[in-house]
């Protein structure tokens, strides 16, 4: 399999500002702002509840940001709260070809190294990003793999990922032709992708914070088991390839791409 080294990313992403046209190119610092050089206001694609995590003590979901360049997808989070004793995971479940249906993992119960009671009834996850620890979040070693197979999931080496625990806040950057290996730039035609952002624990665990939040809400509740199945059936999408030519789109708004293919859905064959 062809892997873009971590090093040729960065010199590519460094690049891009200067030389392609992307929509947005955010620092990697492990800060999410709104300030001129990172995100852009409109690329918050999740403004979760900063008190509904489950258990009080354990991080709590805040905001989610989406957004791309001709280089890669950017995904940034904030947190609120923890590691705590139970939610000391924090994870990104990414569903990279959403126009195909549901084709990834749907029960990571068989998920390697960790798995969880964790299911998804409405989107197939082909990515994860995943980071813990059982103390601070100081160095954090995130991984970013391919788990379209949970019991034999393949690292993706070509991304960049800070978490800044003064801040609470992670931000990761992951190439395209490391998720599709179609090469620099290049995603399927009408690429459209789901993210969900999630706090669990250790094997066997359910979710604790989900962002978005589920229909059902039991990731909030703290009469619900610590093992409890959770199905995190709500999600947040993006249209990335919205004229099919192969290219991500640029100079377009998630947010706005995300509620035009929405209403673009409803008239769907």
């Amino acid at each position: 399999m062809k892997r873009l080294p971590l090093a040729m990313f960065v010199l590519l992403t460094g690049a891009a500002a200067a030389s392609a046209t992307p929509y947005n190119t955010p620092f990697i610092d492990g800060h999410v702002t709104t300030e001129s050089y990172d995100w852009d206001a409109d690329e918050l694609a999740v403004d979760d509840p900063v008190d509904d995590c489950r258990y009080d003590w354990d991080t709590d979901i805040d905001d989610v940001y989406v957004t791309w360049d001709s280089q890669g997808l950017y995904i940034g989070f904030s947190t609120d709260g923890g590691p705590g004793p139970y939610g000391n995971n924090l994870v990104v479940f990414v569903d990279t070809d959403a126009q195909e249906g549901i084709t990834g993992t749907t029960d990571f119960a068989d998920y390697v190294p960790c798995p969880w009671h964790i299911s998804f009834s409405t989107m197939g996850v082909d990515m994860i990003v995943h980071g813990s620890d059982t103390g601070a979040w100081t160095s954090i070693p995130f991984v970013v793999m391919n788990c379209e197979n949970p019991a034999n999931p393949t690292p993706i080496l070509a991304f960049l990922s800070f978490w800044n625990p003064a801040w609470r806040h992670e931000e990761i950057g992951i190439s395209w032709d490391g998720i599709y290996e179609l090469g620099t730039g290049i995603v399927p035609p009408g690429t459209s992708i789901r993210v969900v952002a999630a706090v669990t624990g250790g094997p066997g665990a359910g979710a604790y914070d989900a962002a978005p939040s589920t229909s059902t809400g039991i990731e909030t509740d703290p009469e619900v088991l610590w093992d409890a199945y959770t199905d995190l059936d709500v999600y947040f999408e993006v249209v990335v390839d919205g004229n099919q030519d192969g290219f991500p789109d640029s100079q377009i708004s998630p947010v706005a791409m995300s509620t035009w293919g929405s209403i673009k859905a409803l008239f769907r064959p």
